[in-house]
């Protein structure tokens, strides 16, 4: 190592500026190459330059005490030589930045008298002169070099700093302090090249506070993780350390950085904590850093709920390529997992993967412990509550129920009750199901009557998923049939369907039901949906014969006859059962023969044959009725409202001779 400096002029070209060659021991102008030999008379052992030589040593290595009596043997000898300044200054600085080395000491004092020391060497020697450049090099010692070196740069003096630098060798420097201070502004600098070679002396490093001095103070460039890595292989942190680690893990450095010093912590026997091992330092990193992390992870055995914040992470990566390899690396430690249904749900339900890669996914958990009925529930919960789209939903059904034929009786209700994501699809995944081996098909004897009442599907879906049902054997109960029909907006032809089928598979309908639909939906009547109703056995109340009478309509050739039949069920005279109905703003009580008369909107020759059917069975027209609570006979009730009865209710009226003058 060759060092350059400005002295006294040369005797050959007057030039002033020399390189010093250490190892040939010469001084080369620069200008015309003479040399000059660096010679030293020897003044004894005991000299000024020696013991001042000492108190630097002394300082390098924190032997204060040892320090302060050379120093006191300086003074004595030479308060103003340039070895005394530089000596004390060293030790006085050495002594403020370590005052547990001291104690007792006034440490403003010292700062003091630093300050002036360094005042008068500056005025004694200038800017680093001959004198001073040959005192530095005849302590021919790296470890007193490096100590003046970060003496100086703790003071500012950069121009000693950097040309006591230029004669320090970083490998032959024995004292820990010195390395550990030198370390310290090497990084501060940004000098890599000295911190490597100081990182290198691996003999007299504290390599524990070597360590943190890289976490805290590096620069994250392209050499901190390989020191970190090489100090923590060395056996750098100790047990208790964990703690500092972690704080390294919370840090700013590149997740690239803190996924390597991770690798290596876990491999050095440090106990992380794995959630933050899992966020700070892998989160983004790339794929081969992933795993070295992971597999230094499981160098220990691992807690349940470490293995499970590791099965989260895995479960929340948009690649299931890294999801693979996650898995890869679990499954082989040699760790016993046994997942519980949350666990698989996070696979099962990650929507950023299609059907096929998360099927993959799912065979590679198989080979973790799980027991069957977590897998069952697994496609329950997909089934209910999935909500990706029907062909997403179509394959990865199909794929689960290939490997796991079967899910429960309960969800399977609540499938057909509560799920809307398969839309017309629901049906084939109805009739899939019911056709497993493990379904119990006699469980669900009520499932088509709890649909009609609670089932979600939209109207076009609904009568297709409970045709469906019927389809697979199973019955319902006749009230709640009975109930859907008179309430749904199917077709009339969709209903008579639906009737007869469950009557195929046993539903069987009250003597009432008829009735109940006439009752219930007479302006929607159809006689395909009554035919299915109307059984031999079938009682028709008056209020049902009244809504098929005067608001029901009918094929015109066949509502009289059907009428009179209906009429027949309730074993009176057809048309003299009371009904009460509205008319010309008037509450009227009458027979059923008058309120047809005064209310029907039927043509006149199907009213006429209504009438005639009504009269031939006994039925009188002109008998009394209760107008806004009076009697009165009906032909005066007409005479009186003549004016507002319509054009039909009047022909018939006068058909029958009901305008009488006499009543």
């Amino acid at each position: 190592m060759a060092v350059t400096a400005y002295s006294k002029k040369c005797t050959s070209c007057g030039g002033n500026r020399w390189e010093y060659l250490k190892d040939q021991k010469l001084w080369r102008c620069l200008y015309c190459g003479a040399q000059v030999e660096r010679k030293e008379e020897y003044d004894g052992l005991y000299t000024i330059k020696n013991v001042a030589r000492q108190v630097v040593l002394d300082c390098a290595y924190r032997k204060l005490d040892q320090a302060d009596h050379n120093l006191t043997e300086c003074l004595k000898m030479s308060a103003d030589y340039a070895g005394t300044l530089v000596a004390s200054i060293c030790y006085k600085l050495i002594a403020v930045v370590s005052p547990e080395q001291l104690p007792g000491q006034d440490k403003r004092a010292l700062l003091g008298q630093l300050k002036r020391d360094y005042q008068t060497l500056e005025q004694t020697c200038g800017k680093l002169g001959d004198d001073e450049t040959e005192l530095y090099a005849s302590f021919d010692s790296s470890d007193a070099w490096a100590a003046l070196a970060a003496v100086f740069d703790t003071i500012g003096d950069t121009q000693r700093r950097d040309y006591l630098l230029t004669l320090t060798q970083p490998e032959q420097i024995y004292s820990k302090h010195t390395n550990q201070s030198l370390l310290r502004m090497s990084l501060r600098q940004g000098r890599r090249e000295l911190a490597d070679a100081i990182l290198r002396n691996r003999e007299n490093l504290d390599l524990h506070a070597a360590c943190l001095t890289v976490m805290q103070e590096a620069p994250d460039d392209q050499d901190k993780a390989g020191w970190l890595e090489s100090l923590i292989d060395a056996g750098s942190l100790g047990e208790n350390d964990g703690a500092l680690a972690e704080q390294y893990l919370s840090g700013s450095d590149r997740p690239e950085t803190k996924a390597r010093v991770a690798a290596a912590l876990c491999r050095a026997g440090q106990r992380l904590d794995v959630e933050l091992v899992l966020r700070e330092a892998v989160g983004n990193c790339e794929l081969p850093v992933l795993q070295a992390v992971l597999t230094s992870l499981f160098t220990r055995r691992l807690y349940d709920p470490e293995i499970e914040q590791i099965l989260t992470f895995a479960a929340a990566q948009p690649d299931p390529d890294r999801t693979r390899a996650i898995l890869e690396i679990v499954s082989g430690s040699g760790q016993f997992v046994s997942l519980n249904l949350r666990q698989i749900q996070m696979f099962l339900f990650n929507r950023n993967w299609s059907a096929e890669q998360r099927l993959a996914i799912l065979e590679q958990l198989r080979t973790f412990h799980t027991a069957d009925k977590v897998w069952e529930s697994a496609v329950g919960s997909y089934l209910n509550h999935g909500a990706d789209a029907p062909e997403q939903r179509q394959r990865l059904l199909d794929g689960l129920l290939a490997v796991n034929p079967g899910v429960s009786a309960k969800d399977f209700e609540q499938y057909v009750l509560s799920c809307v994501a398969d839309g017309q699809g629901k049906c084939d995944r109805i009739a899939s199901l019911l056709a497993l081996p493990s379904m119990p098909i006699g469980f669900f004897r009520e499932l088509p009557g709890k649909y009609l009442q609670t089932g979600r599907d939209d109207a076009q879906v609904r009568p297709l998923v409970f045709r469906q049902l019927l389809d697979c054997g199973l019955s319902v109960d006749g009230a709640l049939l009975l109930s859907y029909v008179c309430r749904s907006a199917d077709t009339d032809d969709s209903k008579a369907e639906l009737l007869q089928l469950a009557m195929r598979n046993g539903t069987v309908f009250r003597s009432d039901a008829a009735s109940y639909y006439l009752e219930t939906c007479p302006e929607q009547f159809s006689m395909q949906i009554f035919s299915c109703l109307f059984r031999d056995n079938s009682t028709i109340s008056p209020k049902a014969l009244e809504n098929y009478v005067l608001r029901c309509p009918d094929v015109p050739s066949s509502k009289p006859r059907n009428a009179g039949i209906l009429a027949e069920r309730m074993q009176v005279p057809f048309g003299s059962s009371r009904c009460a109905v509205r008319h010309l703003g008037h509450s009227l009580g009458c027979s059923l023969a008058q309120a047809y008369l005064l209310t029907t909107a039927d043509d006149v020759n199907l009213a006429g044959a209504m009438l005639s059917a009504m009269t031939q069975r006994g039925t009188k027209l002109n008998t009394d009725l209760i107008s806004d609570g009076v009697s009165k006979r009906f032909g005066k009730y007409l005479q009186e409202n003549k004016n507002g009865l319509s054009a039909q209710a009047t022909q018939l009226a006068q058909q029958y001779r009901l305008f009488s003058k006499f009543f």
